[in-house]
């Protein structure tokens, strides 16, 4: 078996010591390209780290709780290899020798005189799930680089039509990865700021929402933790600077996708989100998402964030006692209170950060200065 050394990327942010917490597979395990393989930890960032290809995890190089710098090699990964050509299904050895021996000879003459073969990233992540042969390919790309596309043509060209095949199903999701916080903000201030500036909201035809004030308050807390507006895909965290915000007002009203919402004041809130007409299509994803949850307190984080890093939900206003301290005393007061509950996914985001995101919204939105 051909092994590959398995590298330690780096992480987006803190410093370039690196911990191990744990491993998720041991040795002899199977792995495939996207799934978990270890969970890493630097001074600000916890995150669990996928293999980059499919096979045996065939050796740990680097025991749990050991500092690293990024690339460095930490496990061997083995290409599973069958024993014989008579163990590879009829169906898998009637499409590959499509590709004609000359071709394959060809190839492994140009192996011994050329330099190594150039692949792309993402052309040879979808070859590593197929049975197509990436060193008999042509590359189309610049210095007869491959590219994705030259690898979905072979698919394409001998694959048999009927057979199922990996890249026809959607990618595996991770509902399980996401969880939830909460916390509670007093809306006094918030409420009374609304009653304030609707008369003249509604002079302009607009309507000052509770969701737009929200939404205000998340987009002054986001680029202080911008974690919670990335994206994870197989190879990284991607953290993304502008914000496509979705905001689900409840009440049975159409949910809106407000881009670029970090350009926005509140008044430009009101306005986007007082447009009636159905959302159009956009080349634009939602990067983060605010919805109204109104008696359903909790929800579903997987079915709140939706794909996403992360997403804001916030409950009804309830009247509830709360204790103040008042001087030489606490005293209990009537105070009208909402749940703020932030779904997340635990890949990228642990829940120290997330939890000082929720109290960073709660001190905006209990001193709500639009």
């Amino acid at each position: 078996m051909t092994s590959t050394a398995y590298l330690l990327p780096g992480l987006p942010f803190g410093g370039s010591e690196i911990t191990i917490v744990r491993w998720l597979k041991r040795p002899g395990e199977r792995v495939a390209v996207g799934e978990p393989l270890l969970v890493v930890v630097n001074d600000r960032l916890e995150a669990a780290l996928p293999a980059t290809r499919n096979g045996i995890l065939e050796r740990l190089l680097v025991a749990e709780g050991a500092p690293l710098a990024a690339d460095t090699p930490v496990a061997t990964i083995a290409a599973e290899v069958a024993a014989n050509a008579s163990d590879t299904p009829k169906a898998v050895r009637s499409s590959v020798p499509a590709i004609d021996r000359e071709t394959r000879s060809e190839a492994r003459n140009a192996d011994v005189t050329s330099p190594a073969l150039r692949v792309t990233p993402v052309a040879r992540r979808i070859a590593s799930t197929t049975e197509i042969d990436i060193t008999v390919l042509r590359g189309s790309g610049v210095s007869g680089r491959i590219v994705k596309a030259d690898v979905l043509a072979a698919l394409a060209a001998y694959q048999p039509p009927t057979e199922h095949h990996p890249l026809t199903r959607s990618p595996p999701r991770a509902d399980d990865t996401y969880v939830i916080t909460a916390i509670d903000v007093e809306m006094e201030r918030l409420l009374a700021v609304i009653a304030r500036l609707e008369p003249a909201y509604v002079r302009r035809g607009l309507e000052l929402s509770l969701g737009a004030c929200v939404a205000l308050g998340v987009l002054a807390a986001l680029p202080r933790y911008p974690l919670l507006n990335s994206c994870w895909s197989d190879d990284a965290i991607v953290i993304r600077r502008r914000v496509h915000l979705t905001v689900a007002p409840g009440n049975g009203l159409a949910t809106r996708l407000i881009c670029d919402a970090q350009d926005l004041n509140l008044r430009g809130l009101a306005r986007a989100l007082g447009i009636r007409a159905p959302v159009a299509s956009t080349s634009h994803d939602s990067t983060f998402a605010i919805a109204d949850l109104g008696d359903q307190v909790w929800g579903d984080p997987a079915a709140l964030a939706s794909g996403r890093s992360a997403a804001l939900g916030f409950g009804a206003v309830r009247a509830r006692p709360i204790v103040i301290g008042d001087g030489g005393g606490d005293r209990l007061a009537m105070r009208r209170v909402a749940l703020m509950t932030l779904a997340y996914d635990a890949r990228a985001i642990d829940q120290r950060y997330a939890d000082a995101f929720l109290r960073e919204l709660k001190r905006r939105l209990e001193s709500f200065d639009p």
